[in-house]
């Protein structure tokens, strides 16, 4: 589970209160629809990866006012941090940049047709180890089918520039799914880089594209190049 960012809200409000709390003043979805298939949404049966009923594409979400708690407590990192310009919100930079299950998500959404490219950070490319994780399984109670068929890593691979992202003080295991999907993604002569950030970890990593010059943020820079290209 990932830690906020330092503009974080007080722990004493409840999930929905305190994720909105975190919104910059003035922003708001609008007609972005990305996280509509980004996302699994446990009140409509929705996988993640996959479009929701209620997604009108081009004008935003159908039950935008009376929409499930796992809508309202998500929110993209451009809606939730200052210093990320216009062009990081989802529908104009065709990814979205996510903490946590991020990384998953943007390889498992690569498929997508407006996606061109994508930036995996801190993921966990084999869900059958949270299955292995009794703490994390406990809660999220995965199946067998749900891993075969959400794990990028059993997934075929898509041939679009994919780069995969980790922090060199993460844990071990963290590091070894980073590290064994690029090699996946290798073996199929798939384009993306493997891109170890150092003396970050799964809470800290993302800090790094508050630097301009950052090898995190050259990596996703890189990526955005592809859809102008």
């Amino acid at each position: 589970m990932s830690e906020p960012w330092p503009e974080s809200a007080p722990r004493d409000l409840d999930p929905v209160a305190r994720a909105q709390s975190r919104v910059v003043a003035g922003r708001a979805c609008g007609t972005c629809t990305l996280c509509c298939k980004v996302i699994a949404v446990a009140e409509f049966d929705k996988l993640p990866g996959v479009w929701c009923p209620h997604c009108v594409q081009g004008k935003g979400c159908g039950v935008y006012e009376t929409r499930p708690t796992d809508c309202r407590t998500f929110f993209c990192e451009w809606m939730h941090t200052t210093s990320l310009s216009a062009e990081w919100k989802p529908e104009r930079a065709k990814f979205a940049l996510v903490v946590g299950e991020g990384g998953h998500l943007t390889a498992f959404i690569l498929d997508h047709p407006k996606v061109t490219a994508g930036v995996s950070i801190s993921g966990v490319f084999d869900l059958a180890a949270l299955r292995d994780s009794p703490h994390v399984n406990d809660k999220v109670k995965l199946t067998e089918k749900e891993i075969e068929t959400l794990s990028p890593m059993r997934r075929p691979g898509v041939n679009k520039p994919l780069a995969i992202a980790y922090g060199t003080g993460e844990l071990p295991a963290m590091i070894a799914s980073s590290r064994d999907y690029h090699a996946y993604r290798s073996q199929a002569h798939l384009p993306g880089d493997l891109v170890p950030v150092a003396n970050t970890n799964h809470y800290t990593i993302l800090d790094q594209l508050r630097l301009p010059d950052s090898v995190l943020t050259r990596a996703v820079l890189q990526m955005v190049e592809y859809k102008t290209s």
